[in-house]
């Protein structure tokens, strides 16, 4: 009776703590455990509002993130333990330390990430498959990093797959930032999708209006004054590109120079625009909001702007809205081709070109198309778009004195290898964040 008794004040405590700063729950525990569970995320929660008090808690969107990602690496375990017949925690770790960037899995490691590498969670609804059927938002390869990563004393992992989010997001004790991890799958020396763009809407209005009037001048052609044409003569001209209308969501750099030229000999034109008629009116509103929005960023002069320079901005606003999110311009993309880890970083001054320099503007057009409104980087490991770097995989037993400048810290389920806010504030922070040095890929 005295057990009971004293089960149910403890009870009764919890739910008193959990009342104190904390966030406010629809439904309380019905149990210990679940009252446990509550407690410990909102004892983080609080801990992150204590280390940054601009946070807008109850119900900000960083505490929605961080139950998201405790939910996310809980599944990530619970799959990993499965496929390897283990507990979770008894999941082994990788032999040899990996960093974020390029390097070869080790072979005392590649058993363990070969198993892992096709996996996927399930669904949020779901229970675990045997097989390896899992979640649309994780493609292959992010289990297997995230198991990976996890050898690292020096790095707390964390599940943030997501259409605005990376895939995982690794915060790094030693430079005291979290790098946004992106990745992909695809054959060594392939085009690389970002994913979707659907969702930029003022960008695609942008695209909409600039596309719009190169259609319309396209119709309004006038057709020079020639000859009956062939058989064959009519069949090319059917296939050419520029008498079908353009698309918005599948375009490469000469669809867009050619709508951005005609964009420009109607900007230019001051007779057409002294017209007094509506609908050129209403036509040279939108072609002005247009260059307004692209010039409020700096993106692109507008006293003096090319077809080029109008066709780099556009596609321009959809990379850098894209990249922002989704790894972040102070994280990377990573293709993982078998057991080849291939990471590159974004160049955030030649991506973003705030000097307007006409080399960056060829760059990125050479470089960046859309296909099925899926943003497409054409083989990020040639060019300037992006940095690349390698980095040494160091055995565990040879990282005795490195280890500590950063302390390995405890494990809380359900993550593996990962932190507390609380823990991770003990870790050592520096006064600066520096981006990691990346050395830049060399042109071929």
């Amino acid at each position: 009776m005295s057990e009971d008794y004293n089960l149910k004040k403890i009870y009764e405590q919890m739910l008193t703590k959990q009342s104190v700063k904390s966030i406010s729950h629809n439904s309380k525990p019905r149990t210990l455990t679940e009252a446990f569970n509550q407690v410990f995320v909102n004892e983080a929660i609080n801990d992150l509002h204590n280390q940054r008090p601009g946070l807008d808690l109850p119900g900000s969107h960083e505490e929605d993130t961080y139950k998201k990602s405790f939910e996310g690496n809980k599944s990530f375990n619970a799959l990993i333990a499965k496929h390897l017949k283990v507990q979770v925690d008894q999941i082994p770790q990788a032999k040899n330390i990996y960093t974020i960037g390029t390097f070869d899995v080790k072979d005392e490691d590649k058993e363990i990430f070969n198993t892992l590498l096709p996996l996927a969670p399930p669904p949020k609804s779901g229970a675990l498959a045997d097989d390896n059927r899992g979640s649309k938002t994780t493609g292959n390869g992010e289990v297997a990093l995230y198991w990976l990563l996890n050898s690292n004393p020096g790095y707390r992992v964390t599940v943030t797959a997501g259409s605005d989010r990376p895939d995982l997001t690794v915060h790094d004790f030693e430079l005291g930032q979290d790098i946004g991890v992106e990745v992909k799958a695809y054959e060594e020396g392939a085009d690389i999708s970002l994913g979707r763009f659907g969702s930029q809407h003022d960008n695609i209005r942008l695209l909409s209006i600039v596309f719009g009037i190169s259609t319309l001048c396209t119709a309004f052609q006038k057709e020079p004054s020639t000859p009956e044409p062939t058989l064959e003569e009519a069949k090319k001209r059917s296939s050419k590109k520029s008498l079908r209308p353009l698309s918005i969501t599948s375009f490469g750099a000469e669809d867009l120079k050619n709508a951005a030229g005609d964009f420009a000999r109607i900007y230019y034109n001051d007779e057409l625009r002294a017209v007094n008629l509506d609908p050129i009116k209403n036509l040279y509103d939108r072609m002005d909001y247009v260059i307004h929005q692209l010039a409020l960023k700096k993106e692109l002069d507008p006293e003096k702007f090319t077809a080029d320079s109008l066709a780099a901005a556009l596609i321009r606003r959809i990379l850098v809205t894209k990249l922002d999110v989704k790894p972040g311009f102070n994280g990377c993309i990573v293709n993982i081709s078998s057991t080849h880890i291939e990471a590159y970083s974004p160049n955030e001054e030649i991506i973003k070109n705030t000097s307007l320099d006409p080399a960056n503007d060829a760059e990125l057009l050479a470089k960046v198309k859309a296909n099925g409104a899926f943003i497409i980087i054409m083989n990020p490991g040639e060019g300037k778009l992006f940095y690349h770097s390698s980095k040494p995989v160091v055995k565990k037993e040879t990282t005795k004195q490195s280890a500590k400048k950063v302390k390995p810290v405890p494990t809380p389920e359900p993550s593996f290898r990962s932190v507390t806010p609380t823990q991770a504030a003990q870790q050592p922070q520096p006064t600066q964040t520096p981006k990691p040095t990346l050395a830049p890929v060399q042109n071929s």
